[in-house]
């Protein structure tokens, strides 16, 4: 759709991780503009992420959620022995995770059900209790609440105490991970949140795939554009993250890199109202405001 100005053309910014100004972390880079994007006066800014893609490049087991305590009852200590339980980073299927899991503890058998998409633990040796501590974000990851909180090493974590010597997942395991990647730009959008917060999210990029190594691709097919109040930009900050804000596996691109289109459109202020406020669509408002720019020609 043409600019809602007869004056200033459209800019597109083909914009390279590899190639950024800063890299802040993998997943979070600045681009600094040698000729920053300026709106002439009496004109103001819409944005648009017109293409996206990115490598499924990151770990759904990695340092944000590899590690949990185990903790079984130990006779000749009079009370629990804590062991922590560490993961290698990768991807896993729930079997091998299931059969990695037991290697670990040693004497807790980890099985996992296909009709159930649960994961059970049960102890194979004695009936003395046992218990499993979350120290990050390992019990998201096999599918169990945080139910009981207690304080270790000054520290809040949950810990869940074995039933009959065993647990069991309480929902279904999802080791994908987040369906989304969300685009966060360092501009002010009217972008919010699901509290009504700023988000400062330029679009949400749904993982289209369950193969990790993919390549995922997006497109702005709906064509949307947003309104934006800053009207000279000569550094962008693009971060990528999850649903929570934090950062897509845990900030571990493994060395791969991301790219993107971003266009910026121009529009006469005269019509920001028409645009942010008519009942129409944002195309029916295109086409009605140029045709009042035609005739002024």
């Amino acid at each position: 759709m043409d600019n809602l100005n007869t004056s200033q053309s459209t800019i597109k910014c083909f914009l390279e991780s590899d190639h950024a100004y800063q890299s802040i972390s993998d997943t979070e880079k600045r681009f600094l503009f040698e000729y920053p994007i300026v709106a002439h006066p009496g004109n103001s800014i819409l944005i648009q992420l017109t293409d996206f893609e990115i490598p499924w490049c990151w770990y759904s087991i990695n340092s944000s959620n590899n590690t949990f305590t185990y903790s079984p009852y130990s006779i000749t200590q009079g009370g629990p022995q804590h062991n922590l339980i560490t993961i290698a980073e990768g991807n896993y299927s729930a079997t091998e995770l299931a059969e990695t899991l037991t290697t670990l503890m040693q004497d807790i058998d980890v099985s996992y059900d296909k009709k159930t998409n649960k994961f059970t633990f049960l102890k194979t040796a004695g009936t003395l209790p046992w218990t499993m501590t979350n120290n990050g974000k390992f019990f998201d990851l096999v599918g169990l609440n945080d139910v009981l909180f207690v304080t270790v090493h000054g520290n809040e974590q949950s810990t869940i105490s074995a039933v009959n010597g065993q647990i069991i997942s309480d929902k279904l395991v999802n080791l994908l991970g987040d369906p989304n990647i969300y685009v966060q730009i360092g501009l002010n959008l009217s972008s919010i949140d699901s509290h009504g917060n700023d988000s400062h999210i330029l679009a949400k990029i749904p993982i289209n795939s369950n193969n990790p190594y993919d390549i995922i691709h997006y497109k702005n097919e709906s064509g949307v554009k947003m309104m934006i109040t800053d009207k000279h930009i000569e550094l962008l900050t693009i971060r990528l993250t999850d649903h929570n804000n934090n950062p897509i596996g845990n900030n571990q691109l493994n060395g791969c890199d991301f790219s993107m289109t971003i266009a910026f459109f121009f529009i006469e202020d005269r019509f920001k109202h028409d645009l942010v406020n008519a009942p129409e669509t944002s195309d029916q408002v295109y086409n009605r405001i140029n045709k009042i720019l035609s005739k002024e020609k």
